[in-house]
């Protein structure tokens, strides 16, 4: 916890460690952590929360998925761009749902059967 803290005080300046570079004036012990990015990164996926920050397309956010990312094809005339398009009421919008993507994708999204 405290290491947490001293960490996010010094290095966090409002930037996400995905996108952060390496600096020869870093910690040994924070050069370490940004190496270690790949292998988190292969494995990580966003928490879906409300939504607002998640990229349906290229974010990676469905846990049952190899890459994280939706599979399905992306029609021309759909306009979603972000998750919580296709939430409704705090719950997923099964017709959106529906609409939007592959039944394959939906049930490895967790969204509904």
């Amino acid at each position: 916890l405290m290491m947490s803290r001293i960490l996010r005080s010094r290095y966090f300046k409002g930037e996400q460690i995905w996108k952060m570079k390496s600096n020869w004036g870093y910690s040994w012990y924070w050069k370490s952590i940004l190496r270690s990015r790949q292998l988190l990164e292969a494995r990580v996926r966003k928490r879906v929360g409300d939504g607002r920050t998640i990229d349906v397309w290229n974010d990676k956010w469905i846990p049952r998925a190899e890459n994280g990312k939706i599979q399905t094809r992306k029609e021309e005339e759909n306009q979603v761009v972000r998750v919580c398009e296709l939430i409704k009421d705090g719950k997923w919008d099964e017709e959106m749902l529906r609409g939007t993507f592959e039944e394959e994708d939906r049930v490895r999204s967790g969204t509904f059967q």
